[in-house]
């Protein structure tokens, strides 16, 4: 240890420096208290022995000055005095932090060095701790800067003035590890997901950058229900610790709000409320959380309900039942089905009102989220939130020589070739026995010319595709044209398909009658009749010989 030894008799700095070599510590001396506060600025020493009477400048004077030098360092500095006074003793404590009554005991001063040689390198290392704790408090400061940024991003096509949703969510900590998220459905309708990722704060809430990512693109393209809870789960599974999952309920509402598809896993019973009549559905859980299990034994199974419009679905997490009152007790599902059987068709508030009053005083332990889809026409996002989910319209168009009318495959390489960007998730099967119906219309009756009247019996349907096979291996000329065209404008996002065939043409007459005669047992018509029960419209053009066909993306929840 470095000491400064002030003292303006050169006796007492000899003895002094003497004693403290010998103990090992390095010595400078000052004369004087002036001299004293030149030697500590230029020395930096690790401790002082001040004397208190000094000419030119006293030990207290000194020792402030001295004081005010060391930013904020335990610099201990101890008087030497002959005066033993209790004034005089009192007054060295006021501007030092020891003292010493001369002549000083060899024993008592390198105990007292030793002691605030202690306290000295205590102060140090809390000088040290402190400045790691503001650095680790900046590195938060900047990081949850940084987190609040990366989910508000995340969150920026969260669908916020949806008509059919009201949700509230109250987190434990500044970040929510209870996410709700809501899209519209580009071909009508909305998706909502509420989830609840494992713990709390920050690490939970990191959860949502990947849900949000993969439920906002895939919405955007209206993925079907299986695909996007399947890409949910895969997603968490490779994104999250293994500790570490989201209990969630995904719903798929219809525009007509009168229809829900709905994946649940991990989270509390949803509730269906009926004005007057209270609950009237519960929709338990199913499935385990995602993230928890791989692609081959998750099971993306989803339930579909028909509903009434104006009937109010309650989507609520765990957090819920954990409110716990003043003595621990926790409101839980009792508490839940208390508050909705006095709550009517009003639970929302009732939930609400409910735990507020169970859990007055009592700190918040979980995050709380609570959600409420009313059952009810979907009404269009704003247009620029539109255009930001909705797909391109598009327009594809294949012609089909008398080579390619041969293979019996064509028409599913046609359907093969459709955009992915689209959702065909519940228009896929209509669109195929749309276009097979209408395509077999133009080959069968435009282009090989055959009567359906052949079809009287077993054997009219024997002859009847044996001389579809020779006519169509022998075509030498010939063709059939299809438009499959998508106008995201057009009212139900509907699709629009045009068969158009070479031959002479549809007599609609003899067509509508064969449509009336199905009630007869005839075989003939019947794929027309199918069609027209598909599409929201059925034109058939007699000069082009073409059928043009309109229907919606999205037929769930509408009985057919």
């Amino acid at each position: 240890m470095k000491i400064l030894i002030v003292d303006d008799q050169s006796a007492s700095r000899l003895m002094l420096r003497l004693q403290l070599e010998t103990d090992g510590h390095d010595c400078i001396e000052a004369v004087n208290g002036l001299d004293a506060v030149e030697l500590f600025e230029e020395h930096q020493p690790d401790c002082v022995l001040m004397d208190v009477m000094m000419p030119v400048m006293n030990g207290y004077l000194a020792a402030e000055k001295i004081k005010s030098m060391t930013a904020g360092r335990h610099i201990p500095v101890l008087f030497l005095t002959a005066v033993s006074d209790q004034e005089a003793l009192v007054h060295c404590l006021d501007h030092g932090d020891d003292f010493l009554v001369k002549p000083v005991n060899a024993v008592l001063l390198k105990a007292k060095i030793s002691a605030h040689g202690r306290t000295r390198e205590l102060t140090r290392e809390i000088r040290e701790k402190n400045v790691e704790l503001s650095q680790l408090h900046e590195t938060l400061k900047q990081e949850h800067q940084l987190g609040e940024h990366v989910l508000s991003h995340a969150m920026r096509r969260n669908w916020k003035d949806c008509n059919n949703v009201r949700a509230f969510l109250s987190p434990m900590s500044i970040f929510n590890g209870d996410l709700f998220l809501v899209a519209p459905n580009p071909n009508g309708g909305l998706y909502a997901f509420l989830g609840d990722i494992t713990g709390h704060g920050l690490s939970a809430s990191i959860g949502a950058i990947p849900i949000s990512h993969v439920f906002f693109t895939m919405c955007a393209k209206a993925r079907p229900m299986k695909e996007l809870v399947s890409e949910l789960n895969a997603t968490l599974k490779d994104f999250l610790p293994e500790d570490m999952f989201c209990a969630a309920t995904l719903l798929q509402l219809n525009g007509k709000g009168d229809a829900i598809r709905v994946w649940t896993g991990g989270l509390p019973p949803a509730y269906v409320l009926r004005e007057g009549e209270g609950i009237v559905q519960s929709l338990p859980s199913r499935h385990v959380p995602l993230g928890i299990l791989g692609a081959d034994v998750f099971s993306a199974g989803i339930d579909s309900y028909q509903l009434n419009r104006g009937d109010r679905l309650l989507l609520l997490s765990d957090g819920i039942h954990d409110v716990q009152n003043c003595v621990g007790e926790h409101f839980g599902e009792t508490g839940v089905l208390r508050s909705l059987e006095r709550g009517g068709d009003n639970g929302f508030e009732s939930i609400l009102g409910d735990i507020k009053r169970f859990s007055e005083g009592v700190e918040q332990k979980d995050d709380i989220s609570l959600v409420e889809l009313l059952l009810q026409p979907v009404q269009k996002p704003p247009r620029e939130q539109i255009a930001r989910y909705r797909a391109a319209p598009w327009k594809l168009g294949f012609h089909l020589g008398p080579e390619d009318l041969k293979d019996d495959e064509v028409l599913q390489s046609v359907i093969d070739m459709l955009p992915g960007g689209i959702a065909f998730a519940d228009a896929r099967f209509r669109l195929q026995v749309i276009l097979t119906e209408l395509y077999s219309n133009a080959l069968e009756h435009g282009v090989l010319r055959l009567e359906s009247d052949v079809k009287r019996n077993a054997d009219g349907f024997a002859d009847y595709y044996a001389l579809r096979e020779t006519r169509k291996q022998a075509l030498a000329s010939g063709w059939i044209d299809i438009e499959i065209a998508y106008q995201p404008e057009i009212k139900d996002q509907e699709l629009r398909v045009r068969v158009t065939d070479s031959g002479s043409g549809f007599n609609i007459s003899e067509v509508e009658q064969k449509i009336r005669e199905l009630s007869r047992p005839r075989a003939c018509g019947r794929g027309l009749q199918v069609v027209k029960q598909l599409c929201h419209s059925f034109e058939v053009n007699e000069q082009d010989s073409s059928v043009c066909v309109t229907f919606p993306l999205s037929s769930f929840g509408v009985k057919e």
